[in-house]
């Protein structure tokens, strides 16, 4: 398992529909239910580190779907599964920022928000 798995995993077990990296084009986002988007976005082949030497990774969460009320209630939800969290890969998570963002027509709704992660090694 790594990091990205520990990170699935967390979620996943609490909130349905997450994804990893990218989501499945079978899948509809102007449902009610709302879709979980995990992506690492630190670049691998530089990741950062933090003053205790540890590397630290960048992980966006996208929440996205039809009614506003649900993609913020499993935002929160995700957030407070996140932070602090500490596991067999990860030492802690931290919420570094987030927004929220609609298409025109505000049919469909993304809250998205960046934690950084202290992986252990």
């Amino acid at each position: 398992m790594t990091g990205d798995a520990e990170i699935l995993t967390l979620i996943s077990n609490t909130v349905s529909n997450t994804y990893l990296n990218k989501l499945p084009q079978t899948v509809k986002l102007d449902e009610a239910t709302p879709k979980v988007l995990i992506k690492n976005i630190t670049h691998l082949n530089t990741p950062t580190k933090d003053n205790t030497g540890r590397e630290e990774f960048v992980y966006r969460i996208e929440v996205i779907g039809s009614l506003y009320a649900n993609v913020s209630s499993v935002s929160e939800q995700i957030k407070n599964l996140m932070v602090p969290h500490s596991g067999t890969y990860i030492y802690l998570v931290t919420y570094e920022n987030g927004y929220y963002d609609t298409n025109e027509t505000a049919e469909i709704h993304r809250i998205i928000k960046d934690y950084r992660a202290f992986i252990k090694y």
